[in-house]
This record gives C-alpha cells, structure tokens and sequence, in this order.
C-alpha cells in the first residue's frame, strides 16, 4: 500500500483508477499465494525468499523513472526507518493471515487511513476537522465489529492484523515527510531492502525457522515477488495520474476481491460481523476522503 498523494501535471483518472483496481487485486492475489505456503513456511522465510523478485518491477520502474543516481538518497535514516516500519506491518499482516480468512485479515488492515487520519494530529499537527474524527470513529467501529474484542467471537489473531495497521500507519506518516524530495521508486527499494533484513535476521538467529522450500514453492513465492512489486508500482502510479480522493476509495476493491478469491480457495465464507464491519470500514474510508 504504498501511496503517492500528489498530483501530476498530466491527471488521467481513467488511467489512475484502472491502475489502482489492478494493483489492489494483485496484492489480494499475492496474499492468497501467501497463505497458501504458510501452511508450511514461517512468514520470515517467505519474506526473504520473495524479496529479490520484488525487486525486478522495481528496478524496472527506476531504470524508466531514470531515478538511478537517487539510491543515493540524501534521507537515509528516514528511508530504513520507514522500510522497516513497512517490514514490520507486513510480517504482522503474514502472522494474521495464518489463522484469519483473508477477507478478514484484509479488512482489518484498512483500519490504516483512520490511524493516519488521527495520528496525523498529534505526530505531524494537522487540523482534523470534526467530519473526519466521525469518520475515524466509524471506521474503528467496523474494526471492533470484526475482532469482537471481549466476545464468544474474539480471535486474537486479529490483533496481529491490527499491529501491522499501525505500523503502516507510521509508514504512511514517514511517507509524506519524504515525499517531496524521495520519488516513490526510491523509496518502495528501501522498503524491501528492509523487508529482506527484516526476513533474514530472524532466520540466522534461529535456523529452525527456516525449511527447505520444494522447487514449485520457490516459484510460487517468486510470483508472490514479481506481483507485489508490480502492484506498488501501479498503486504508487494511480496516485500521480490522479486526485487522492478519486483513487483512495477504488482501493476497497480489495475487501470483495479477498472474500471472493479467500471462497474459492480456501472456502471460506465471512460471517454477517465480518461483512457488517467491512461495510463500516469501506464508508468510513470513503468519507475521509471527501473534502471538508
């Protein structure tokens, strides 16, 4: 979910839109691939595996870009702190999804904008009009719907979910301090060198953790790679090409796309919670994004 709120000179919101729909529904797709191998895998493993695939559309992207000479960024403890805020959100993401259904696991990570929206407050001191506090306040209803914290339904791998949406959250806020001089390229090659490190130390800590992948689990974990990589790309690529409050609400194509794919796969069928709290979630969403 790497965003890039600013405008360019050329807007194209067909392109944009389009571009931000693909991109969501190949991360659903990585995620299903993901869940597959860690039934077998640790989420450290499959992250350092994948991460040198990701890496080629992002080299890609950067040799188009001609941003080669900026790897040498001038913000480099801002560019690791951030990457490993993202690392950090992915694992958490990894650890959930071995237990949650992928609509679910997906839905709790949208909690993302409303950390943002009431962490924007207090860590970068921008005005939150009160329109957007009721949207956080939605939105982290439609949270509470699905975890149902202190109820007969209460899954406690949800937590794992909701800490990788947090992290994201402070990436988010890293993200719009970097943003004027870091182009996305840049700063997504950052973010998986830190997912690599951050997949890598556990691993020679504790060589129990990693397994001897089978040949066709290598490829699949480097298709999970390759898509990842593409999708910031496009998402990242949405966001130039069109207004943020165009394209953030084409982002909850994800939350049908994960129940539909999370059905097929794996059989799995959200609960009326789990529709109901992404329903709060995908409205709340849409209302911050609206101009007050």
């Amino acid at each position: 979910m790497s965003r890039e709120p600013r405008r360019s000179t050329g807007d194209r919101p067909v392109v944009a839109v389009g571009s931000v729909m693909a991109g969501v529904a190949m991360l659903t797709l990585g995620d299903l691939i993901a869940k597959d191998l860690l039934r077998i895998y640790s989420p450290f493993e499959l992250i350092l595996v994948r991460g040198p695939f990701a890496f080629i559309p992002l080299l890609i992207a950067i040799h188009v870009t001609k941003n080669w000479p900026r790897l040498l960024t001038r913000r480099p403890v801002g560019q690791l702190t951030r990457g490993l805020a993202m690392a950090t959100a992915y694992c958490c993401y990894l650890f959930s999804l071995r237990s949650l259904p992928i609509a679910d696991a997906t839905a709790l990570m949208f909690a993302v904008p409303f950390m943002v929206a009431g962490l924007s407050r207090f860590v970068l001191n921008e005005r939150v009009p009160w329109p957007r506090w009721a949207a956080i306040a939605v939105g982290f209803a439609g949270v509470l719907v699905i975890v149902q914290p202190g109820g007969a339904g209460f899954r406690p791998e949800g937590l794992w979910a909701l800490g990788g949406a947090f992290a994201l959250a402070l990436a988010a806020l890293l993200a719009r301090t970097l943003g004027a001089t870091e182009p996305a390229p840049i700063t997504t090659f950052y973010t998986v060198l830190m997912m690599l490190a951050l997949g890598a130390a556990p691993i020679l800590a504790d060589g129990g953790l990693w397994i001897a992948p089978e040949g066709r689990h290598v490829v699949l974990m480097a298709v999970a790679g390759l898509i990842a990589g593409a999708a910031h790309f496009l998402i990242a690529h949405a966001y130039r090409r069109g207004e943020a409050s165009l394209v953030a609400p084409f982002e909850y194509v994800a939350l049908p796309t994960a129940a539909l794919l999370g059905y097929l796969a794996f059989g799995d069928v959200p609960g009326r919670e789990v529709w109901a709290g992404m329903a709060l979630i995908a409205c709340a969403g849409y209302l911050l994004t609206r101009r007050t």
